[in-house]
């Protein structure tokens, strides 16, 4: 494995790219073309990018071109989509075959406000999200069998592995696969171990994240940093996911600049993942052995000025292919 075997996840820019909202700035929003330049400037194989984001549903054939261009400029391409939506997928997916595209990544739509870090127990409509998800699921089945496209649907800080390995199991094992976001590993009771031991079969898509880990008041808040400096043992990952013949992609994909807060100090968090099998004091071992000093805050919290931040990021970026290019030497030889 080496750097070409890695893409660039648009989503490591949230405040660059635009995700993150900013009514004073006045600077250059980052998008695909830009992400394209940083990929080739770092040697890293393709980029990963939310396509409809970009194309809504009259724009769609305009999406498959710009996705050509990149393929002939030498890198990779592989899309996420922000919405699943039976719709748009079903318009989209007739175009993906013809450019060697054969898994896309989903999340589930929640319903209201997106729930991070497993705090399932702060929605009233969480368990009406998961019945719709499905059905959307079940409804698409005939058409990514006709066009061999197979969604994988990313732990969003909301499902469990168990979860996803059931979804996958009963709607379709060869249609519906698994987005690895490895940091968001340890948002849903879970570690990249327990994670990855129960999903491999089933991964074809891979986001490189970490975090550093930090006591808060109700729990633990998971902050962005470089690859390589949070609580993921990446040597251990890499050298799982060399292994799979399943995957696909993979993305370096920076956390939010936004803090992610795991409530496993309050009750009420762990009523609200009652229904799953989840080991729960080793999973509080795994997190109080990786809990850390709050000496590092994100880039926004700093109340940096737009530009200091656009560069952090970037810097962020540096570092991870600096260290991934550490540790691929190391498992390399």
């Amino acid at each position: 494995m080496n750097l070409k075997n890695i893409s660039l996840n648009l989503y490591s820019f949230g405040y660059s790219a635009g995700f993150v909202k900013d009514p004073n700035r006045v600077q250059k929003v980052l998008g695909i073309d830009e992400l394209v330049q940083l990929a080739k400037q770092y040697g890293l194989g393709g980029v990963e990018f939310p396509f409809d984001h970009f194309y809504d549903l009259g724009h769609i054939e305009q999406g498959i071109h710009k996705i050509k261009e990149i393929q002939e400029k030498g890198l990779s391409v592989f899309i996420d989509l922000e919405k699943t939506s039976t719709v748009y997928i079903s318009q989209l997916l007739p175009h993906l075959s013809a450019l060697d595209i054969h898994v896309v990544r989903i999340k589930m739509d929640q319903i209201g406000q997106t729930i991070y870090g497993g705090n399932r127990y702060s929605s009233e409509t969480f368990s009406e999200a998961v019945k719709q998800f499905k059905q959307t699921l079940i409804d698409l089945v005939p058409a990514l069998e006709e066009f061999g496209i197979t969604l994988a649907i990313e732990n969003h800080q909301d499902f469990h592995s168990t979860e996803l390995v059931e979804i996958s199991n009963n709607i379709s094992p060869e249609r519906v696969g698994v987005t690895w976001d490895v940091g968001n590993s340890i948002s849903m009771v879970d570690n990249p171990n327990s994670f990855y031991s129960k999903t491999k079969n089933i991964i074809r898509n891979v986001h490189l994240k970490d975090y550093m880990v930090h006591s808060s008041l109700e729990g633990v808040e998971l902050v962005r940093c470089p690859l390589g400096d949070g609580y993921v043992d990446y040597k251990s990952v890499l050298e799982k996911l060399s292994k799979n013949q399943n995957i696909v992609n993979m993305s370096i994909e920076l956390g939010a600049q936004n803090p992610r807060e795991c409530r496993i100090k309050n009750n009420a968090y762990w009523l609200g993942l009652s229904e799953i099998p989840v080991d729960k004091d080793s999973y509080l071992d795994f997190v109080n052995q990786h809990v850390v000093p709050e000496s590092h805050t994100t880039l926004r919290s700093r109340h940096l000025t737009e530009e200091d931040i656009i560069k952090g990021e970037l810097q962020d970026l540096e570092r991870s292919v600096q260290n991934l290019k550490r540790i691929l030497g190391e498992l390399n030889g």
